[in-house]
């Protein structure tokens, strides 16, 4: 049955690629100009704060933010990140610091184009549009439109570039089998958008999702060319796919044959919908694995992609996007958030005409394993690089062990091995740059 699946796979994948060649020439350069930033985060900004990550924003070539959502409903609790007057916000957590206000005044300051994202509630996730919830949520997200236009519409008509749908929409089957469901309820928040201001663009950024092209021909292409054409999308709507790579959704060599499908979807359409792209500049965090003779992953945590993976993203996203943004630059690119080499690299990336630096860092050196309070510590001088090491990878007896991020300051130096091993184990530790340059590598023994 596998080897069946593949030869189809592989028979659609040629005619995928006979009907749909692969562009070759860009529709935009391969860099960010946007990011979304959601509300965990923002909320909690002061004026100050706003004013110093707006400025980051600015400075590091950005044009537009997407506030990801300013209601969400959890455990049937809203939670309103902006002075509301609506009857059902009225119960609602609201934590006194308007993130609406506040966030326009910054990017008005700083010249930067806001979407405004509307409500979301987290049984989306497991009910799709099938129920009364959503279309529930849908008539309330229309009302908000209204509401946040009449007090910040003709003060900040510049600042305020669109709107943002939140609730994302994948592939999944919850979603496709709703799908006409979550076009109706789109409907009527385009239905107030239009009452209030018919200019101001709507963006959805729905999930890639699958890896396979049969799943490609079968069932994405189908269901993005009947979802345009049912939702009443206007002239200049931006229809925004979210590739999915940084959540292992898509893999990364598929990602280009999505993007001809996403572009032949929207070429499709009845709709001048604009194609933008949303990148993932993160590596989604990995469970260990348990159980005997398996490898632990790579990362434990959520991190930021070394930029070969992510520049391979745009450049896949450049030929078929007239404009790329990314989940998300205040998240996994700002120097408030994380090492400022990873935002440095892309930078230079940029500044150098869309070249990545090949350079990779210094060897460690002076690696010792010794133990040390019934552990066993790694100990090394870290490395240098032309622009700065982001981690350090550990193995032990040929198996991955250990991630260790990189510290301006160089206090990343060791490692503690709580394990028990045998008397005698063998490490290793190899630094890695924010391109995904590696060094050599260099090893220690341990004997006990």
């Amino acid at each position: 049955m596998n080897l069946l699946f593949k030869i189809i796979s592989a028979v659609l994948s040629l005619l995928i690629g006979l009907c749909f060649p692969a562009a070759t020439e860009r529709k935009c350069d391969p860099k960010i100009t946007g990011t979304f930033v959601q509300s965990w985060m923002s909320s909690w900004w002061d004026d100050e704060e706003w004013e110093r990550q707006v400025r980051e924003m600015k400075d590091d070539g950005l044009e537009y933010l997407v506030l990801q959502s300013v209601a969400e409903k959890e455990n049937d609790k809203w939670t309103v990140f902006y002075d509301s007057a609506i009857e059902e916000f009225q119960n609602a957590e609201y934590n006194g610091n308007d993130m609406i206000e506040k966030g326009l005044r910054a990017c008005r300051n700083n010249g930067i184009k806001v979407f405004i994202g509307l409500a979301l509630h987290d049984n989306w996730w497991l009910q799709g549009g099938n129920t009364r919830e959503y279309r529930s949520v849908c008539k309330l997200t229309a009302e908000m439109v209204k509401e946040i236009y009449a007090r910040f519409g003709e003060e900040y008509s510049d600042t305020i570039y669109g709107w943002y749908f939140t609730p994302e929409i994948g592939g999944n089957i919850i979603c496709t089998s709703s799908i006409y469901a979550i076009s109706s309820g789109i409907n009527l928040v385009i239905d107030s958008i239009n009452s209030v201001n018919p200019e101001k663009p709507l963006m959805l950024s729905p999930y890639m999702f699958e890896n396979s092209n049969l799943y490609m021909v079968s069932s994405v292409l189908p269901m993005w060319v009947s979802f345009l054409e049912k939702t009443n999308f206007r002239d200049g709507d931006i229809f925004c796919p979210q590739d999915s790579v940084g959540s292992n959704t898509i893999k990364l060599s598929n990602a280009d044959r999505m993007w001809q499908m996403y572009a032949k979807a929207v070429e499709s359409s009845s709709k001048k919908l604009r194609l933008w792209a949303n990148c993932e500049n993160f590596t989604l965090a990995k469970d260990k694995q348990k159980g005997l003779g398996m490898l632990k992953e790579e990362n434990a945590e959520s991190v930021t992609s070394t930029l070969n993976r992510f520049i391979s993203q745009l450049n896949s996203a450049s030929r078929y996007a007239e404009n790329i943004i990314s989940f998300s630059y205040n998240h996994y690119f700002s120097r408030y958030q994380c090492s400022p080499v990873f935002i440095e690299t892309y930078l230079d990336y940029v500044e150098n005409g869309y070249t990545l630096e090949q350079t990779p860092p210094t060897a460690v050196s002076d690696l010792k394993a010794a133990k040390e309070n019934g552990k066993i510590l790694l100990t090394w001088t870290a490395a240098e690089d032309n622009i700065g090491v982001a981690y350090y990878r550990i193995t032990v007896n040929g198996r991955f062990l250990a991630r260790v991020e990189a510290t301006v300051d160089g206090i990343d130096s060791f490692f503690v091995d709580s394990a028990k091993r045998m008397p005698k184990a063998t490490y290793t530790v190899t630094a890695f740059d924010a391109a995904g340059n590696a060094s050599e590598t260099v090893r220690a023994v341990y004997q006990g």
